[in-house]
């Protein structure tokens, strides 16, 4: 009689009528008659829309207390059950406290809880009675600004309700997407239901339920237990213990993303890197010769991990963003490549994604825990960029790097740091220098860190030997010098003595950071102390430190000469360690001739010697004939 009686008036209550999962041919009656009835003046008339808000405002709050009743008196499970259920629709409503309570004092909230835990994974409607359990425990919680002053709480509570509201729209968007997608490749000629393959799908068919709940009520323990099965069967999967399809593989990606969400978005900063790390040993050579997973596969991991841990440009709100935001933001770029075109969409951007994700983890080694071999991997895996490549990740900026070497700098400031001494680790030196190599320099940029970078450059190449494994870091170093002074990246209308660099950094505030970031790394000092290195031949191991610093102390001095700060005290203090004599600085003619003699110097060693050098040499030959 119960489960009659609700399910026959519960669907013509507007709030629940599309939530109640149950109905009679008399409410079915009902429902066809109302719509008939709603013709298009109604819709359009304010007043009566008003009357029909207030009037629906009045019904739910009836509906609410006839719930309660059947709860309270029903002694069958199945009503209970509806009624339970049912309250899912409240939710679209302002929640009252009087409605919330006369439920909570029944212990409605317990027993959707107790539902909520019992459910079955392969029971039938199992997703929508999941979601209509974890909407109907919403209502009945407080919200956590209830205990804040009236008008403070009231304003926040809107704001945390329409944005987690946007949210679990987008959850449920990319739910039904994934649904349709798996269904019909599962329902396809192609498939072989195999149980790992099986079970590939049913975590991309099911991880959008389990992160709507786990963000909406912090059902963290069942969302951990559904990730771990996700990189188990990720790891077998690299393994080739267990045989996926290409297609089962971004599913299987797709709803790990997903489970990476719902953890990472109610996670305290310091436990986030633990999953991001977990993921990334998968990518790792295995000492017994297993083959690593290509990390391609986890391009999309590395993003969304990232989006948590940075504000990036290019999306619809402005930074700083809240947890919120920023998973709605990672839903959005999951989404994005979730359909027929996905996997070659994410292709397409898995180089750009990967590197922004490595260089989250760089710029925080301590935090992370990572070892040399670690920060070696991480910098052996980063992507080339080039001129004009510009690898679009959704919601970043279009047609534009979706990162610049101002943020590689900063990334890498860590272990770039005067602090840190080139000789401490040169796996690490070797590996940042690479990082850097990689990137498009970007010099334009107000807040690009360029003294500090040119400093660490120019004392790796002091540091580091030409001959053996170090020899691959001192020509990083170099290809670095020779994109930072390339004169061949404009077109020269005059005659200019500065090189490109140069003219970026005759701004005074850029220059004095070029000054106190090679003063503090003693560089003017120890670059005068290279220039006067003894060398029998140009087969010397000196020879190349020599040629080089010969070289960098005609560019500063031609730099401050041509950006007129030679008067400045600092300046001189500075160069008068390159050249040991004040007195030239008193008289344009002797500063003239200083230069002029210097280019001579550089052009007559480079002259005589017959070795091929990097090009790096030649860029330094040309500004001196400039």
């Amino acid at each position: 009689m119960f489960v009659y009686a609700a399910s026959t008036i519960l669907p013509l209550v507007p709030s629940f009528s599309d939530e109640c999962p149950y109905g009679t041919s008399v409410s079915r009656l009902v429902q066809r008659l109302k719509k008939y009835a709603e013709r298009p003046e109604r819709r359009n008339n304010p007043a009566l829309l008003k009357g029909d808000e207030d009037g629906s405002r009045e019904t739910h709050s009836i509906a609410v207390k006839a719930l309660a009743w059947l709860i309270k008196t029903s002694e069958n499970p199945k009503s209970t059950d509806i009624a339970l259920q049912a309250i899912a629709g409240a939710v679209s409503y302002n929640v009252v406290s009087e409605e919330r309570k006369l439920l909570q004092d029944l212990g409605a909230d317990k027993m959707i809880a107790r539902r909520l835990i019992g459910l079955v994974s392969y029971s039938n409607n199992y997703e929508k009675t999941l979601e209509l359990y974890t909407r109907a425990r919403a209502y009945c919680q407080p919200p956590s600004s209830e205990s804040a002053p009236a008008s403070e709480a009231s304003g926040r509570e809107k704001a945390i309700i329409g944005l987690n509201g946007e949210l679990q729209r987008k959850i449920r968007v990319l739910r039904d997407k994934l649904d349709k997608g798996i269904t019909n490749y599962a329902a396809g000629d192609t498939f072989l239901a195999t149980t790992h393959r099986m079970q590939a799908l049913k975590i991309g068919n099911t991880a959008a339920s389990h992160c709507l709940n786990s963000l909406q009520h912090g059902t963290r323990a069942q969302t951990e237990q559904l990730f771990d099965s996700a990189v188990e069967l990720i790891e077998n999967y690299r393994n080739h213990t267990n045989i996926l399809h290409s297609r089962e593989a971004h599913y299987l990606n797709i709803g790990t993303a997903m489970l990476l969400v719902s953890l990472l978005v109610d996670c305290a900063t310091e436990i986030r890197p633990q999953y991001i790390m977990r993921l990334l040993r998968l990518a790792e050579r295995d000492p017994s010769g297993q083959k690593p997973l290509r990390l391609e596969y986890l391009s999309l991991l590395l993003v969304v991990y990232a989006l948590f841990q940075r504000d990036y440009p290019g999306w619809r709100l402005q930074p700083p963003l809240s947890p919120t935001s920023r998973a709605e933001r990672a839903i959005d770029v999951i989404t994005n490549y979730v359909g027929d075109s996905g996997p070659a969409m994410l292709s397409k951007a898995s180089s750009a994604m990967i590197n922004i994700g490595l260089l989250e983890l760089l710029s925080d080694p301590e935090g992370y825990k990572l070892k040399d071999t670690d920060i070696t991997a991480i910098t052996e895996a980063f992507y080339p960029i080039g001129e004009g490549d510009t690898h679009d990740i959704h919601t970043f900026p279009e047609n534009s790097p979706p990162y610049t070497f101002s943020l590689v700098a900063k990334s890498l400031a860590t272990m770039i740091s005067k602090k840190r001494k080139v000789t401490e680790s040169k796996s690490v030196v070797i590996g940042c220098l690479t990082v850097l190599n990689r990137t498009v320099i970007d010099q334009s940029a107000a807040d690009t860190p360029l003294g500090e970078a040119y400093a660490f450059v120019i004392e790796c190449l002091l540091e580091l030997s030409e001959l053996g494994p170090e020899a691959f870091g001192q020509n990083s170093a170099l290809d670095l010098l020779k994109k930072f002074h390339d004169l061949n990246h404009r077109e020269w209308a005059r005659r200019e003595k500065l090189t490109n660099l140069a003219q970026e950094w005759a701004r005074r505030e850029k220059l004095t950071n070029l000054a106190q970031a090679l003063d503090e790394r003693d560089l003017f000092t120890r670059l005068k102390q290279a220039a006067d290195l003894a060398t029998s031949s140009t087969d010397d191991k000196n020879f190349v430190i020599k040629l080089f610093a010969i070289g960098q102390v005609w560019l500063l001095i031609n730099l401050a000469i041509e950006s007129e700060v030679t008067d400045d005290k600092d300046w001189r203090r500075r160069l008068n360690l390159l050249i040991g004599d004040e007195s030239v600085w008193d008289s344009p003619d002797a500063i003239n001739a200083l230069e002029h003699d210097l280019a001579e110097f550089y052009r007559g060693i480079f002259d005589a010697d017959g070795m091929v050098r990097h090009p790096y040499f030649r860029t330094l030959l040309l500004s001196t004939n400039a």
